[in-house]
């Protein structure tokens, strides 16, 4: 669902497109420690959403496993249903580019999820 939102409808790196120059429209990111980025001041999506690439990382409930993906189903891959790791999208204030696409990936140990509750 997140990268359904995020994406808005295109195949690109990014919901706009696939120039990175343009990317400082729509994302905050490569910040310096201790910068500070607004949110909701970029530019939003087709779908009326702000900040889905940089600012900060989205937690999302899908659970990674490295191979869960190569027997899955092609269309709508519902993904595994337990396991030690979650996926966090979007990028963050501090990524670089190619962290912020619409594509990207990355996972945590789900304990470091629970932390902050």
């Amino acid at each position: 669902q997140w990268e359904y939102a995020c994406r808005a409808g295109a195949e690109k790196y990014w919901h706009f497109g696939d120039n990175q120059a343009d990317l400082q429209h729509y994302a905050a990111y490569g910040y310096e420690d201790g910068e500070k980025c607004r949110i909701g001041q970029k530019r939003p999506n087709t779908f009326g959403i702000h900040d889905m690439h940089g600012s900060v990382w989205e937690w999302c409930a899908d659970v990674h496993e490295p191979d869960y993906y190569t027997e899955s189903p092609l269309v709508d891959p519902s993904g595994p249903s337990k396991g030690l790791y979650r996926v966090f999208r979007g990028g963050a204030w501090s990524s670089q580019p190619w962290g912020c696409r619409s594509a990207r990936r990355n996972v945590q140990g789900a304990s470091n999820i629970n932390r902050n509750r």
